[in-house]
């Protein structure tokens, strides 16, 4: 009666028969130290001498732990209605935390794909991504994005381009994300 039981549930059910719990996050390697990024943010420009301390509200981004394993992912939309999206995941094969994006980026056009490795991280906390972008032009250029956590709980956030191998960067996007909602 039993093995009926297990045949019927294994014909049918066969993810119960097997079911196994998923892999606990802190087995995946620095997820505490790319965890930080998790929460719904708002976007800000300023809040620095330059704007003369006043912040400017340029959008938004929603990063947020995936329901399965330990991925992140973002989605972020700025006040002019620019969109975009992206993945962290850590790859087992290559022993690192990966970006995988949709564009656009500063020269991405929208829906073309983009990858960054976690290239550098330090004592406070800082992790940056890094990859060659490949544009539909067939140029080439490396994109960085740099996260750092700040002692108020908000994120600096610094988007940068180089067109010369790394040797100069030029400032794409620098935003503080800020007024956080966990998820």
């Amino acid at each position: 009666m039993y093995r009926w039981i297990f045949v019927v549930v294994l014909v049918f059910f066969p993810s119960l028969a097997f079911a196994q719990e998923a892999p606990s996050c802190e087995s995946v390697p620095d997820y505490e130290k790319v965890r930080f990024i998790i929460g719904d943010w708002q976007a800000y420009y300023g809040g620095d001498p330059y704007f003369e301390g006043k912040r400017y509200r340029v959008g938004t981004n929603k990063i947020r732990a995936t329901e399965t394993g330990c991925a992140i992912s973002e989605s972020w939309a700025s006040i002019g209605g620019v969109r975009g999206s992206s993945l962290f995941y850590y790859s087992e094969a290559d022993e690192t935390w990966k970006q995988v994006g949709i564009g656009p980026g500063s020269e991405i056009e929208s829906g073309e794909v983009y990858e960054k490795l976690l290239t550098e991280t330090d004592e406070e906390g800082m992790i940056r991504f890094q990859g060659e972008i490949t544009t539909s032009s067939g140029s080439s250029y490396l994109e960085r994005s740099t996260y750092k956590p700040l002692p108020d709980g908000s994120v600096h956030f610094h988007y940068e381009s180089s067109r010369d191998g790394g040797e100069t960067w030029e400032p794409v996007v620098v935003v503080v994300y800020g007024v956080r909602e966990d998820t």
